[in-house]
Order: C-alpha cells, then sequence, then structure tokens
C-alpha cells in the first residue's frame, strides 16, 4: 500500500521499474524477491508536482511504444495475410513434393571443433559459433524437435546440431528464399509427429505437397514478401528498430528523471 500524501503510485512504479529489482534476487534457483530486501529500497521522494510531471512524461514514452508496438501487430497480420495470398496456388502450377525440390538432411554435434564465426543452429537459434561449417550455400533450417514452428532462412556458412534439419535445395528448380516463404505458409506444427515434445520426421516432411511456379514469377513474390519481411521483423529496419529505439530512449529519459543527488526516503 503507497502512501499517497507522499507518492503518486506511478511515480513508484517507474522508480522500481528502474531499479532493475531482479538484482535483489535471494534465491539460487527460481528468482525470489523478499519483503524485508525490498522494504530496503531507498525511494526518493520529491514533491508531488515533481512526481507528477515525471510520470506525465514518461506515459507519454510508454504510450508511443505501445501505439508502435500494435501498429506492429497489425501489420505482422498484414503481412501473414498477403504472404498466404501470394502463395496460394491451384492447377496453374506444376506441384511436386518437398523431396523433389530439396534434400532433408540431419544437424549433428559441433563440440569436437573450435572456436570461430560459423553460427551452430539448434531449433531455438544460434547457439554458439565454431570454425567448421555444414553447408555454404542458402539453406531453410526446420527444427526437429521443440520449435517446430520457428523456420530460419540461412544465407552465409553454418552448422546444425541434431535437433534441426538443414537442408540443401535443388536451386534449378526453386529458389531458397521462396521455400522458405512457403514452409511458413505450411504451419509446419500441423505435421507434428509427437504426443509430448513436438517432433517432425523427414519421411512427414518429404511429403509435402510443394508448388512450383516459374522461377521468374518465385523472384517476384519472394520481393514483395522481402520488403513486408523487413518491415515487420527486421531489428535493423522498420518498426522492430523503432521500437527498439523508443524503448531505449525511454530508458534514457526515465533513468535521468529518476537521477537524485540528495533526496529524503521513506518506506512506501
Amino acid at each position: 500500500e503507497i502512501k499517497i500524501d507522499l507518492a503518486e503510485p506511478k511515480y513508484v512504479y517507474y522508480w522500481l521499474q528502474k531499479q532493475h529489482l531482479e538484482k535483489l534476487n535471494t534465491a539460487g534457483g527460481v528468482p525470489s524477491l523478499t519483503q524485508t530486501v525490498l522494504n530496503k529500497v531507498p525511494i526518493p521522494i520529491p514533491s508531488i508536482e515533481v512526481q507528477c510531471e515525471i510520470v506525465r512524461i514518461l506515459d507519454n514514452f510508454t504510450e508511443l511504444t505501445a501505439e508502435l508496438t500494435a501498429e506492429l501487430t497489425a501489420r505482422k497480420k498484414q503481412y501473414e495475410y498477403y504472404r498466404d495470398e501470394l502463395l496460394t496456388f491451384g492447377d496453374e502450377v506444376e506441384w511436386k513434393t518437398l523431396s523433389d525440390v530439396l534434400k532433408i538432411k540431419n544437424g549433428k554435434d559441433y563440440k569436437q571443433f573450435g572456436e570461430g564465426n560459423i553460427p551452430v543452429y539448434g531449433s531455438g537459434g544460434i547457439m554458439t559459433y565454431i570454425d567448421t561449417f555444414v553447408l555454404d550455400k542458402p539453406s531453410v533450417l526446420i527444427p526437429r524437435k521443440g520449435s517446430i514452428d520457428k523456420l530460419y532462412y540461412v544465407d552465409v556458412p553454418f552448422w546444425t546440431v541434431d535437433t534441426i534439419f538443414y537442408t540443401e535445395i535443388y536451386t534449378n528448380v526453386v529458389i531458397p528464399k521462396f521455400v522458405f516463404y512457403y514452409l511458413q505458409k505450411e504451419h509446419l506444427e500441423q505435421y507434428n509427429t509427437a504426443g509430448g515434445v513436438p517432433s517432425l520426421t523427414q519421411t512427414v516432411l518429404n511429403r509435402i505437397a510443394f508448388p512450383v511456379p516459374p522461377l521468374s514469377e518465385q523472384e517476384r513474390i519472394v520481393s514483395i514478401l522481402d520488403k513486408f519481411d523487413a518491415l515487420v521483423n527486421d531489428i535493423s529496419i522498420g518498426l522492430p528498430a523503432e521500437i527498439q529505439a523508443r524503448q531505449k530512449q525511454y530508458e534514457y529519459y526515465r533513468d535521468k528523471l529518476l537521477s537524485f543527488k540528495e533526496a529524503a526516503n521513506e518506506q512506501l
């Protein structure tokens, strides 16, 4: 319970956010906080007017970030809609199976290799970097266990462990990035073969029907989807980059506004 004659509740919220309370964790296993530790956290108490002005400024920052996040969510839905529309085909194109357009291969252990700049992928993404690669051509990585709905497109040399498949793509038939977008559309989680940890098998994947429009049409589709993808997913450009920049700006001004040289501390 906050003593509202001393502090605005939202001011206390922003102050505690700045303190990164995770640093006060008192447990070795599951992170925990105790009342004893929290009660000792010092809180500077400027005038209520100053507190309200700090809250007003920080609320504006958080509101802007929330608006950008909402727009990003809407753009992602728009992207998925157009992706699915562009990648919906009928009898006007030739259909093959996935095994006709690429070869699925198993990942292997990496621990016998030295450190380097080659990324090692598992089902959760990049795990580490080594000095050896398993393939140096564009590939779509398909998790075998775990996050089977999370595909990766890689166009630099890489290595994969045994929880994720890599693909050797027959580029005379399909463009690697086209494969990536189409398999995204397919929602591979629907092909899960396990009752516990989600799993995919080569046998099931190889039988997936795959459309093969002319390479020029594949290039056109990839070009359109690349622009959408950059807008909604690329952390260096587009909305994710703007959200990240706004978040950093918010944290900078929050820390500046909540920095006090001398202040009376109260138990709130």
